[in-house]
């Protein structure tokens, strides 16, 4: 099995276990990473979430060179860090909700694009990036 296969799900509570306790974990992360951002550069844009959703791109690349090349067990290191940690650290329903009230409650419907081109493109950047990046120190 590689890593870009979806792991079978461990019928256990190993396997749940895994993911809870990485979802905890991320879930915690994105909270301190997010307020952090927006403390920095304030609330015109959701620029937490947009880091957050950006490193969690980067990560995942990188995490998945490196379970396809043997450097990470599947599927318990999937569970932990794909499945739980990255799970619960990116946030797609905080960008939906974020681009609607940029969009209609805000009035910023140009910026609610900005918003969107810059977390997809940005997005599929990274985890090229962190899966090269993975590749070349670890391959």
């Amino acid at each position: 099995m590689t890593a870009t296969q979806f792991p079978a799900i461990l019928p256990s509570l190993t396997g749940l276990g895994l993911v809870a306790l990485g979802g905890a974990a991320g879930a915690v992360a994105r909270y301190h990473m997010a307020a952090a951002i927006e403390r920095r550069l304030g609330t015109a844009m959701p620029w937490g979430t947009l880091v957050v959703n950006l490193s969690a791109a980067l990560l995942a690349g990188g995490l998945l060179a490196l379970f396809n090349l043997g450097r990470l067990p599947v599927p318990a290191g999937w569970l932990l860090l794909i499945a739980g940690l990255l799970g619960s650290y990116s946030t797609v329903s905080s960008f939906s909700i974020q681009t609607l009230v940029l969009a209609r409650q805000h009035g910023y419907p140009l910026r609610a694009l900005l918003y969107v081109l810059l977390s997809v493109t940005g997005c599929l950047v990274l985890v090229t990036g962190g899966y090269l990046l993975g590749v070349w120190c670890c391959g």
